[in-house]
């Protein structure tokens, strides 16, 4: 077996990781990549508000619930002062469903948009890094290469 382990960080990392590996070429993948943007953001975030010792166990159960990027920025940013964009999370926000599934939401995802989601998620996780547990040097690699 692999080194994925069962938490937030291990599985995020994976995710961004595979992120990576899209065929930057293939349009079809837009969607999936932003997709896959918002997921990598979520669940290193939630990683960083499971582990915070600071934040009461209502309000944590809370935050580990939901799917807001924003939310979950505005308590990493108060709980290690992260300066994270919170406009930049508020624009990926809504792609997971937006992006992935049918209905009067769905939207197709241009090259400008894929790009700035992996911008988006590349600056979130270079804030982030300093205060994740154990992250793999090859993440921090792929963090410090041109996209």
């Amino acid at each position: 077996m692999g080194s994925l382990e069962n938490n937030y960080f291990s599985i995020g990392f994976n995710d961004f990781r595979y992120l990576l590996k899209y065929d930057k070429n293939d349009e079809l993948s837009y969607n999936r990549v932003a997709s896959e943007s918002q997921q990598v953001i979520e669940k290193i975030l939630k990683g960083l508000i499971e582990n915070c010792d600071r934040i009461p166990i209502t309000d944590k159960e809370r935050l580990l619930k939901t799917h807001n990027l924003r939310k979950l920025g505005e308590t990493v940013n108060f709980q290690y002062h992260a300066r994270l964009n919170l406009s930049d999370l508020a624009y990926v926000k809504d792609f997971y469903y937006e992006a992935r599934y049918p209905g009067d939401e769905f939207v197709e995802v241009d090259k400008f948009t894929r790009d700035k989601c992996i911008d988006i998620v590349c600056s979130t996780l270079r804030k982030v890094i300093p205060f994740c547990p154990e992250t793999s040097a090859e993440t921090r690699i792929l963090l410090e290469q041109p996209l």
